[in-house]
């Protein structure tokens, strides 16, 4: 992609063709259709005009670094909410 402006005709334009293509998937919608590749065509303009807008989507997260509540070792819990739970289940008599 060239760092130019997208001139506003070619925004407006594809904006046009987005709303066809959502009035398109309501009408299939409508009569209990579906339809994937409009479904992917209608999400492929709406990154064209993100980006042309200066929008860029959000880079993807690590798996790695989400946070997984079973597993207390991978840093990701706080050390005190991992004390809290340890007190409180210890208060409750329950184990591990």
């Amino acid at each position: 992609m060239t760092c130019e402006p997208v001139p506003n005709v070619v925004i407006s334009s594809v904006k046009v063709a987005r709303a066809h293509l959502m009035l398109g998937q309501f009408c299939l919608d409508g009569f209990g259709y579906e339809c994937a590749t409009l479904d992917d065509l209608n999400s492929d303009c709406a990154v064209l005009l993100s980006e042309w807008q200066g929008r860029f989507r959000p880079p993807e997260p690590d798996v790695r670094r989400l946070w997984n509540p079973c597993d207390p070792s991978s840093g990701l819990v706080p050390e005190w909410m991992t004390e809290a739970a340890i007190e409180w289940r210890r208060s409750k008599r329950r184990s591990y």
